[in-house]
């Protein structure tokens, strides 16, 4: 129904705007015009429901920008525009033609990137021996095929024997020779935890890489773990930082070792600064709770790389907006976000682009960070971002690295 009423908006606002979308995408010179509609729209739709309505109808088929920018007012509330019966327009057109100017930026450097990176560039892996953390569905198990199929042994952690053996036989199914298995793990129990780094330990050889994909996001209500601990942050933080630190010795033992950690894009949201509430017990807010969650993963992987040196690489990734199961479980509102940015959101196969650069590019930085190129960092391919300034302090490193030795009794011997 709702999908009926903003079809009949956006029919309703183009007959009036007058506006022929066959004439601007044949004549580029027109699409100058594009603001001109949207600052019609604006003014003539000053409610909060005309400003949503009208800004899809002006833009619809005439630019991807404006409907994103459209959607974005939607999902994301900028309040100044929602909240209120009037809106400052001058705000408005500088934020989209911002925001256009931003996006054709990265449409011109896209098209010059003809050396754009894909799977394609993954180097030989034989030989090599990686851990996946749960590989058995979304960008955790198209990273474990691409490094299979280039040749590495992979080890896929997953919550239950029979979503590994699964798993496994999917990445079979495509190359009969992978070098392929699978173990129980689940990183909010640290007893899975220790019995899994256990299983790995016990077959003497070094490892070689370890990435720590797996992870919840946006629990409608507050979880615990079964020792105690808020839910999102022992399966996203606790649990990699355990199982890195039990694994350390054999990856240490590895030529040219590499950690990678899989972040968020959410990690900028909410100011991000130090994390002093781990268990959110007096305000649960689902994504912010999870956005804390992602900067713990970026703050731990320079820490890491800050105390290993040269005997080891720590890069981190973030898969943009991908078609993830991640959605399955999350918050109503989170779902619908997903429902209306589904056409923005790349597939869980290229989500896995970022994982897969950050684990296996030879000149990738220490402590590098890597996401999607392309608009908002929401798709395209991979290239180096940047994380929140935040992000960059050696001393919320450290702070972060305290308390997990201090929260999960694991310290580092490094």
């Amino acid at each position: 129904m709702l999908l009926n009423i903003l079809y009949s908006s956006v029919r309703e606002m183009q007959a009036r705007l007058a506006i022929s979308s066959s004439d601007v995408l044949a004549k580029p010179k027109l699409r100058k015009h594009h603001f001109a509609a949207f600052k019609m729209v604006l003014r003539r739709e000053a409610t909060s429901s005309g400003v949503i309505l009208g800004a899809i109808a002006a833009c619809d088929k005439l630019s991807v920008f404006c409907q994103v920018i459209a959607f974005l007012l939607l999902i994301f509330g900028y309040r100044q525009f929602l909240l209120t019966e009037r809106v400052n327009f001058v705000t408005m057109y500088r934020f989209a033609q911002t925001k256009l100017q931003r996006a054709s930026f990265h449409r011109q450097k896209a098209m010059k990137m003809s050396n754009a990176w894909t799977p394609a560039e993954i180097p030989p892996q034989t030989g090599r021996r990686i851990i996946v953390t749960g590989g058995n569905s979304g960008i955790g198990w198209h990273t474990a095929l691409e490094l299979a199929r280039a040749g590495a042994q992979v080890t896929i952690g997953a919550r239950s024997k029979s979503k590994g053996e699964d798993a496994v036989k999917r990445i079979r199914d495509i190359i009969p020779t992978a070098t392929v298995r699978s173990g129980v793990l689940d990183l909010s129990n640290p007893v899975s935890v220790q019995a899994f780094a256990d299983s790995q330990l016990e077959y003497g050889h070094p490892i070689d890489m370890l990435i720590n994909n797996a992870g919840v996001m946006g629990l409608p209500r507050r979880e615990v773990s079964v020792d105690g601990h808020e839910l999102q942050f022992a399966t996203n933080v606790f649990g990699p930082y355990r199982l890195t630190g039990l694994l350390l010795p054999a990856l240490l033992r590895a030529n040219r070792p590499r950690v990678v950690t899989v972040a968020s894009g959410t990690h900028k949201m909410f100011k991000p600064g130090r994390i002093t509430d781990f268990e959110a017990k007096d305000s649960y807010v689902p994504m912010r709770v999870y956005a804390k969650t992602k900067l713990a993963n970026v703050l731990f992987a320079r820490e890491l790389q800050r105390r290993a040196g040269d005997r080891l690489l720590s890069t981190i990734s973030h898969p943009g907006g991908a078609r993830t199961n991640l959605f399955a479980a999350t918050t109503l509102s989170t779902k619908i976000a997903g429902i209306l940015t589904y056409p923005l959101l790349q597939s869980s196969e290229k989500g896995a682009w970022p994982s897969l650069m950050a684990a296996t590019l030879e000149n990738a930085r220490p402590g590098g960070y890597y996401g999607p190129g392309g608009f908002m960092e929401l798709r395209g391919n991979p290239v180096e971002a940047k994380t929140a300034p935040y992000a960059d302090d050696p001393s919320a490193w450290r702070a972060l690295f305290s308390d997990l030795e201090r929260i999960t009794g694991v310290t580092y011997a490094i």
